[in-house]
């Protein structure tokens, strides 16, 4: 198959306005710019933190988005799916409640066996510290959604947008310094949570714009 490409002003103005090649752009600056914050976040948190605090930082970083993706059932690809030709709003409210739901309560399991299945992240039996878990696990099930949920309506460029606030976690590691393991986490979860809401603002305006066209 032959790739045309562009060769003046107006061919590549023309692709550059084409959904499929705009979409595309804004999901792979995604995936750039979520590399990107990554590299400077952990190599920040390790010249301010110290080995042991960043290690259990990623350790309970990681249980997170192990626990998300038990808890995704095959939904997200179901938005993509559905989304075009159903009731955008009911399948995404109906997909983040199970979601989450499931995500919350196989949090609350893995903060109850958490002696059993790691038990180096013991300061999860602080009922502060569990609940701070839960808070940003359900945050960060929400927001990989609200991403998906993007690109099934072909505004990849919310998810891009999307990726750039999730990479404020960097300005929350200086004064979250006191709290150790919890302050990198505490990072990470706030991000999850200034994203979350600028995320359903946007889908909410694009719901209002969408049924004003109808």
């Amino acid at each position: 198959m032959m790739v045309a490409i562009p060769k003046t002003r107006a061919e590549m103005k023309y692709h550059l306005h084409d959904p499929l090649l705009k979409n595309s752009i804004f999901i792979m600056l995604t995936s750039i710019s979520g590399a990107g914050f990554g590299f400077i976040f952990w190599m920040l948190a390790a010249k301010l933190y110290s080995a042991g605090d960043v290690g259990i930082a990623t350790a309970l970083i990681s249980s997170m988005a192990l626990l998300v993706l038990l808890s995704r059932f095959g939904l997200d690809f179901s938005i993509i799916r559905f989304f075009p030709t159903h009731d955008k709003s009911r399948i995404f409210s109906t997909s983040a409640l199970i979601t989450t739901s499931f995500a919350v309560l196989f949090g609350a399991i893995f903060i109850a066996g958490v002696d059993i299945f790691s038990p180096e992240l013991g300061l999860l039996k602080s009922p502060q510290n569990a609940a701070l878990f839960l808070t940003f696990l359900a945050a960060n099930s929400v927001t990989a959604l609200t991403a998906i949920s993007f690109v099934a309506i072909r505004k990849a460029g919310f998810q891009f947008l999307q990726s750039i606030i999730v990479g404020t976690r960097i300005l929350f590691l200086i004064p979250l310094i006191a709290l150790g393991a919890i302050g990198i986490f505490g990072a990470v979860g706030a991000s999850f949570c200034f994203a979350l809401f600028v995320a359903l603002v946007l889908l909410m305006w694009f719901r209002d714009q969408d049924r004003a066209c109808d």
